[in-house]
C-alpha cells in the first residue's frame, strides 16, 4: 500500500508568513495529499484568510482542513496535528517555511513507496543575510549532540508521534526530544535524495539561544548522553563567542563574509 503524507502548518497571528506557505503548498505538481493548518485562534485576519484560499485547494483537488482554536503553543498545535490527521506520515512546514521546488513532493512521494523507515528526511536550503546554502543532513549518529537534519525536512509516521507526543514541558527543544526518543529506542531512519525544505533563518534573541542549550543539556541528561555537561559548556562558550564577534565586525565585513559563503555554496 502506498504510504500518503499529512503536511502540517501551524500559526498564531503570522499572516503573512501564513500566506507564503499556503502558496508553497499549492504550487506543488504533486496533489495526492492532506493539508491541515492548525491555528491558535489568531486574531490577524488568519481565519478570513484561510477561507479565502478553500476554493484554491477544492480546484486543485487536494484534501484540506484547518482548526482555529487556543492552544498552548507550538507543540501542542502540533500534537493536535497527530490526531487529526489522516494519512501515514506527517511533515510540519510551518508559517513562513516553503517547500523547496514545485517538484518536491513529488520526489518525496517517489522515494516514500521505496521505503518502510519510520523517519524520513532530507536536506534543507537555509535563506538569510544574503546567503543561500543547502544543507545536507548531517550523520545520523550525531543526533546525540544536537538535530542532524532540519525539522521542516523530516516526515515522521503519524502513529509515532500519537505514540511519543511532543513533551510540552520544553519551549524550544521538544521535536529533538523527539527524534532522540525514537533513535534511542531504535525506530528506523532513512535519508531521502532531495532538497526538501526551504528555511528562512530569522534573528533568534541571546535569551532563545540560552534556552535552546540549556533544554539540550536536560534532553541529554534525560537519555543518559555522555558528557551532556561539557556539550552544554561548550555550546554556551562557541554562542558567547559568536555573539562578541558579530558585535566587533563592521557591518560591512559580515556582508562581504557572506557574499563570499553564498558564491562557495551556490
Amino acid at each position: 500500500m502506498i504510504s500518503k503524507i499529512s503536511i502540517v502548518t501551524v500559526c498564531y497571528n503570522a499572516l503573512e508568513d501564513l500566506a507564503v506557505t499556503v502558496n508553497s503548498i499549492l504550487g506543488q505538481t504533486f496533489t495526492d495529499f492532506e493539508y491541515l493548518i492548525i491555528d491558535g485562534a489568531s486574531d490577524d485576519g488568519t481565519v478570513s484568510f484561510i477561507e479565502s484560499k478553500v476554493a484554491d485547494f477544492i480546484t486543485r483537488g487536494i484534501s484540506f482542513r484547518y482548526i482555529s482554536e487556543p492552544d498552548k503553543g507550538i507543540y501542542d498545535a502540533m500534537n493536535k496535528a497527530a490526531h487529526y490527521a489522516d494519512n501515514d506520515y506527517l511533515l510540519f512546514l510551518n508559517a513562513g517555511d516553503e517547500f523547496y521546488a514545485g517538484d518536491t513532493l513529488l520526489n518525496v512521494q517517489k522515494q516514500l513507496c521505496e521505503t518502510d523507515a519510520d523517519i524520513v528526511y532530507g536536506s534543507t536550503l537555509f535563506c538569510g543575510n544574503g546567503v543561500y546554502q543547502i544543507r545536507k543532513p548531517k550523520d545520523l549518529n550525531t543526533i546525540i549532540e544536537r538535530m542532524p537534519f532540519c525539522h521542516q525536512s523530516v516526515l515522521v509516521r503519524t502513529s509515532l508521534l500519537l505514540e511519543h507526543p511532543f513533551d510540552l514541558h520544553l519551549n524550544v527543544c521538544a521535536d529533538y526530544e523527539s527524534f532522540v526518543f525514537f533513535y534511542m529506542n531504535n525506530y528506523s531512519f532513512q535519508e531521502l535524495d532531495c532538497v526538501i525544505a526551504r528555511f528562512v533563518i530569522g534573528g533568534t534573541s541571546q535569551n532563545l539561544k540560552l534556552k535552546y542549550y540549556r533544554e539540550l543539556y536536560e534532553i541529554h541528561k534525560m537519555y543518559g548522553i555522555p558528557d551532556s555537561k561539557f556539550h552544554l559548556y561548550r555550546n554556551l562558550l562557541l554562542e558567547s563567542c559568536r555573539s562578541k564577534i558579530r558585535k566587533i565586525l563592521p557591518k560591512q565585513l559580515l556582508y562581504i563574509k557572506n557574499r563570499i559563503i553564498n558564491r562557495r555554496m551556490i
